[in-house]
């Protein structure tokens, strides 16, 4: 009989020894910042802000560093439709729509083109520039904000962290955003059309132009 009654103290003891193991073990895990499954990344990782001084940091290291070989020079080249006669341009600030009408620009198939592909392009790939502060301008093909623009372009605002004065770029192309996110991410090669690489280095004009920085001051 005594012999049941210790077994019975000492199974219970396990059971409850094993069940506050559990509960520390838990709060542990719940007091750790969580982690992506099948990752060793954090869920709410620290996205960096680059100052001044890391941008020329970033600068300086790529235009020191040899062009990469064996670039690729792209799918073959193909006929491309041309564009249809109009195109409608909704204003994200005002809602106003623009028509536009291809004979009735100098450059209207460019202008066409810009409303119907790289505008909304352009508005996903800012979304994916970290690092920096920047925005896209396209207020000029709004007839109703920019009344008198007979060119419209895109343009693109960049501030960095922590300083006041901000860069204001016109004439911005897709490749042009896709050139500073690559800078930010450390690349030394640029992806363009078709998947034609060329070396990052030799954007570095560019670059410095949309940062409002450069390597000779």
């Amino acid at each position: 009989m005594w012999y049941f009654i210790i077994g019975i103290i000492a199974v219970t003891g396990i059971i409850l020894g094993c069940t506050s193991k559990s509960k520390k073990i838990a709060s542990e895990s719940n007091g750790k910042d969580s982690i992506l499954p099948g990752t060793n990344a954090l869920k709410d990782s620290i996205i960096p802000e680059y100052s001044r001084e890391d941008i020329m940091r970033k600068l300086l290291k790529l235009s020191m560093t040899p062009a990469p070989e064996d670039l690729s020079r792209g799918a073959m080249c193909y006929d491309m439709a041309m564009p249809p006669e109009t195109a409608a341009y909704i204003c994200p600030k005002c809602s106003e729509k623009t028509l536009y009408e291809r004979d009735k620009f100098e450059n209207g198939y460019e202008i066409i083109e810009k409303v119907l592909y790289d505008i909304g392009a352009c508005r996903e790939m800012v979304k994916k520039i970290k690092g920096i502060n920047v925005s896209l301008d396209e207020s000029q093909y709004c007839r109703k904000c920019s009344p008198n623009v007979t060119n419209p372009q895109l343009c693109l605002t960049t501030k960095i962290p922590g300083e006041e004065k901000s860069t204001r770029v016109c004439y911005i192309s897709y490749e042009d955003l896709g050139i500073l996110m690559e800078f930010l991410n450390d690349e030394k090669i640029h992806k363009g059309e078709r998947e034609s690489e060329e070396a990052l280095k030799d954007h570095i004009n560019r670059i410095e132009e949309m940062l409002g920085v450069s390597l000779k001051k």
